[in-house]
């Protein structure tokens, strides 16, 4: 209608001819009211009608970006991966897996989890952990697989790591990258990646260190260690004539304990500190005792005589029952690695 209350706002509206039939629902019976002029488009009220100030709010609203109060369980929201990222760049390999696993697992079941996995390896894990951080780029939204190939390239070209090192970092970021941002490490881009650093740096032979057995006993069976050995001297003889007899890792020549060794006319037989366990050791599988043959009192190679002459000349050190300690200080040796040996003065 032109007049009245109610007013079209669009003009352009098609002219049509009288006389057109309107049914009313109820019946078919045509309807003799003739009408001049019939309008297709709704009536639109003018103060409904959008203004500027209406029109700015909604495209503001539009455009202002969403807030998170929480981080919800799926992983394909692109802020939990602005989240995840922080955390990543501020914390240590197993706070960060805490975190996440927290998250959908719960405390206690995270915890149980984590500690499935020795200190020692949680330790070499986390030399791979600190360089991603130090290698991740700073305007980072998200991480996927390319972002770990990228780093695994990185850590070949830049950090002139071997294939079987580059192998190592990659397992020490599987668990918590696919945990908290759902990258699959079995894909076989991972597996080609490594073949190829395989092909491109392939590893070199390694050269036997040059040093003689036999030397070395004839040196500990000298007479400078059978007159008045220095407290020094003694702890050469008793830690080399032990780890070649028993044949046991640094770290478990670290956890022997003084207390409770057993000895018989025929063997010997050192303990290990409570709660230590072997880098072999399974919940199916302990290793022996530490137990190796003596070779009588008088002989100048006998390890059992060795540590009891060690054990002498260290009794009144604050030892807290270790086997091997510094021969002056006292200080338990902890990760012995034998280099040049003894040298005459």
């Amino acid at each position: 209608p032109l007049g009245g209350r109610l007013q079209c706002s669009y003009t352009g509206l098609e002219q049509m001819g009288p006389n057109i039939h309107l049914s009313t629902g109820k019946n078919d019976t045509p309807i003799t009211t003739t009408t001049s002029v019939v309008q297709r488009s709704r009536s639109v009220h003018r103060s409904m009608a959008p203004n500027s100030s209406m029109v700015s709010r909604i495209i503001q609203k539009i455009k202002r970006p969403s807030t998170y109060k929480r981080i919800p369980g799926s992983r394909g929201t692109r802020s939990n991966h602005l989240f995840k990222i922080q955390w990543l760049r501020k914390m240590d390999r197993v706070s960060f897996l805490t975190k996440i696993l927290t998250l959908t697992r719960g405390k206690k079941l995270a915890k149980q989890l984590i500690n499935a996995y020795r200190k020692s390896s949680q330790r070499q894990a986390e030399t791979a952990w600190k360089h991603f951080q130090a290698w991740l780029p700073p305007n980072l939204s998200i991480i996927t697989k390319r972002t770990i190939l990228n780093f695994l390239i990185y850590s070949h070209e830049e950090l002139k790591l071997a294939p079987r090192t580059i192998l190592c970092y990659k397992s020490s970021l599987a668990w918590p990258l696919k945990e908290a941002f759902g990258v699959n490490f079995r894909d076989n881009d991972f597996s080609l990646l490594n073949k190829s650093l395989f092909l491109q740096n392939p590893p070199k032979p390694q050269i036997i260190p040059q040093w003689s057995l036999n030397h070395a006993l004839e040196t500990l069976s000298s007479s400078d260690f059978q007159r008045s050995p220095s407290t020094e001297m003694k702890l050469y003889k008793a830690l080399f004539l032990t780890a070649l007899a028993s044949g046991n890792r640094s770290s478990e020549l670290y956890a022997m304990s003084r207390i409770g060794i057993v000895e018989n006319s025929d063997f010997i037989t050192i303990p290990l500190r409570q709660n230590f366990l072997f880098k072999n050791q399974t919940y199916d599988r302990c290793p022996p005792p530490i137990k190796f043959p003596k070779l009588g009192n008088k002989h100048p190679l006998c390890p059992a005589n060795a540590i009891n002459q060690f054990i002498i000349a260290t009794k009144d050190y604050d030892h807290k029952g270790h086997l091997f300690v510094h021969h002056k200080t006292g200080t338990p040796l902890a990760g012995v690695v034998f280099t040049t040996g003894y040298q005459k003065p």
